[in-house]
């Protein structure tokens, strides 16, 4: 099969063919239809000079010779000799983390919990591994596009329920890349009393208008009082999904007493010095927010099954395996991009 390869830190990807997978017992192998860049995958492949536990996991996870890639959907074309419930042909998406498929949290859905918790990448490929108890078959409705939304999709969704949204909350969404305008539909459908999203540039606001915000505002000297004229008060909830230095600060000094953060989105190796101070005087609560659940894809597949397709307008484009290398890297780089996706079988 055709592969993209990475060579290392500094090296970028390389196209190479390396042999089929073979499933092991309990593993199914998917042919890739599609496969979504991570932002993820940018920052742990990324140079850096520092030395935390962040930063050496993600050199772990990013070795020279990987396949990278957990944003795929596909469809079954092998069974290992222990799979009972996939068949040859079924649509699905695997999570990104597989586990023991025993344990509480296993059973629970939370693969990244269990004490044998590994990531599951290799979509940068035309086939990828996974376990047949971590991939969810999907609808015969769902597009290719569809099945590799779901695993980011289910990150928006996660963070989400954390927040225990309810029709008189008032929210504010940091981020206006997949995660956020995820963030932004997700927490529209839980019926909310106002929405606002909020970014550093405006490249994104009628996506995040189409996904359900109510008003777009962008990072500036008079974002806090801009904030609260589009919602009409300070926040209940701020929906931390860009990742940015100093916005966990910042939502503290927006949110009202008693308000909530959730954060999915500091991924950054580096440290982000945070104020106590400012969230101790409000009684704030800070929630982080890791992955998902499984079910939070069946979720998210039965949202496309209903007819309830705008998520897919995160995708703005469709890129072969040639083309990923050059992609990949400029993506680094301030971009206008908001889901770029892998389709192997592109020429």
């Amino acid at each position: 099969m055709r592969a993209a390869v990475f060579q290392g830190r500094g090296r970028g990807h390389r196209i190479e063919t390396l042999p089929d997978p073979t499933p092991g017992p309990g593993e199914v192998v998917v042919r890739v239809r599609r496969s979504g860049i991570c932002a993820t995958d940018i920052t742990i492949t990324s140079e850096s000079s520092s030395d935390t536990p962040l930063d050496r996991l993600y050199q772990a996870l990013s070795t020279p010779g990987t396949v990278l890639g957990h944003e795929i959907g596909g469809e079954v074309v092998a069974v290992g000799s222990a799979v009972g419930r996939l068949r040859v042909g079924d649509k699905v998406a695997p999570t990104a983390f597989s586990g023991c498929g025993s344990c509480a949290t296993c059973i629970a859905g939370k693969a990244d919990w269990c004490a044998q918790a590994r990531a599951r990448m290799g979509g940068y490929a035309e086939y990828a591994l996974a376990d047949e108890a971590f991939c969810v078959r999907l609808p015969a409705t769902l597009g290719d596009d569809d099945s590799a939304l779901l695993e980011p999709m289910a990150t928006s969704l996660h963070t989400v329920t954390l927040a225990n949204l309810n029709e008189s909350s008032r929210v504010a969404v940091i981020g206006a890349g997949p995660i956020g305008l995820g963030g932004v539909f997700f927490a529209r459908r839980a019926n909310v009393h106002r929405l606002a999203a909020v970014a550093r540039s405006d490249r994104h606001r009628e996506l995040a208008l189409a996904m359900g915000a109510d008003s777009f505002v962008t990072q500036g000297s008079n974002i806090e009082e801009e904030l609260c004229a589009a919602l009409g008060g300070r926040p209940d909830v701020v929906l931390e999904l860009s990742g940015a230095q100093g916005v966990i600060n910042q939502a503290a000094t927006w949110l009202r007493p008693a308000g909530t953060i959730v954060a999915a989105g500091a991924t950054s190796p580096t440290p982000d010095p945070v104020i106590h101070a400012l969230a101790v005087g409000k009684e704030i609560k800070l929630q982080y927010s890791a992955s998902y659940l499984r079910d939070d894809l069946r979720y998210i597949a039965d949202i496309f099954d209903s007819g309830d397709t705008r998520l897919r307008q995160l995708i703005s484009r469709r890129i072969s395996l040639d083309e990923f290398p050059t992609v990949f890297e400029g993506l680094r780089t301030r971009h206008a991009e908001c889901k770029v996706m892998v389709d192997p079988a592109l020429q």
